[in-house]
């Protein structure tokens, strides 16, 4: 536990309230009227849950940010399939978080606060900020396409993606699509050896009667020969 600050002998530790944000599994939930506070969906889902948000976003054109009807839910342990606040019922699918991006060195995985590498541009990809860029074409310093580096089109945003989508599921989701390519594979190891089998098994059906047609053949072709 880390300590905030030190009076009078006594320990201040960050609120539960923070804490609560980043701990245990967390769901989104969708189609939320905006007319349902945060809070009080929190106090429908004590102590189910700890933590409640309410995304938000800015419309074209516009400054101010706006509610939106999805809602994030952080749960004290396992993530439910669904959750009932009052009349209303809402199905849960695992929060899927955006890769974290550097806006200093255009890298995934860290945040420009912490960020110990030079500076990149996002557009053209050399050592120097975006804001002073004098290229107009675009290079991607993560793929070296011609996009920028903060493009979702990006093939290797969609790999960080694919990533973090696949370590929400968990390591049931992995085990069952493990267990799928292994059944697909007995089937087609099944398959493979059944016409394996079926052709070991009949072919000499018809080799013997096609080999014994090519020698009468071949013997009434030189036959004449012979007596000749």
């Amino acid at each position: 536990m880390s300590c905030t600050q030190l009076t009078d002998g006594k320990i201040s530790t960050p609120i539960q309230h923070t804490l609560s944000q980043t701990v245990g599994p967390k769901g989104v939930i969708y189609n939320v009227p905006l007319d349902i506070k945060a809070d009080e969906i929190l106090n429908y889902l004590q102590p189910q849950v700890k933590f409640v948000k309410r995304f938000q976003y800015k419309p074209a054109g516009e400054l101010e940010l706006h509610d939106s009807t999805t809602v994030r839910l952080n749960f004290q342990s396992e993530l439910p399939s669904e959750v009932r606040t009052g009349y209303l019922l809402f199905k849960i699918r695992p929060y899927i978080p955006k890769p974290l991006w550097c806006f200093k060195c255009n890298q995934f995985g860290h945040v420009a606060h912490h960020c110990k590498t030079k500076e990149r541009c996002s557009k053209c990809g050399e050592q120097h900020s975006w804001t002073v860029c004098p290229s107009t074409a675009l290079n991607c310093p993560n793929w070296h396409g011609k996009h920028a580096a903060n493009d979702k089109s990006c093939p290797r945003y969609k790999q960080v993606e694919q990533v973090l989508k696949a370590k929400r599921r968990g390591t049931s989701h992995m085990q069952r699509l493990l267990n799928c390519s292994a059944a697909q594979n007995r089937v087609h190891l099944h398959r493979l050896c059944h016409r394996e089998t079926y052709v070991l098994h009949y072919l000499p059906l018809f080799v013997l009667p096609i080999s014994y047609v090519l020698s009468s053949v071949l013997q009434m072709l030189l036959t004449p020969i012979v007596k000749k």
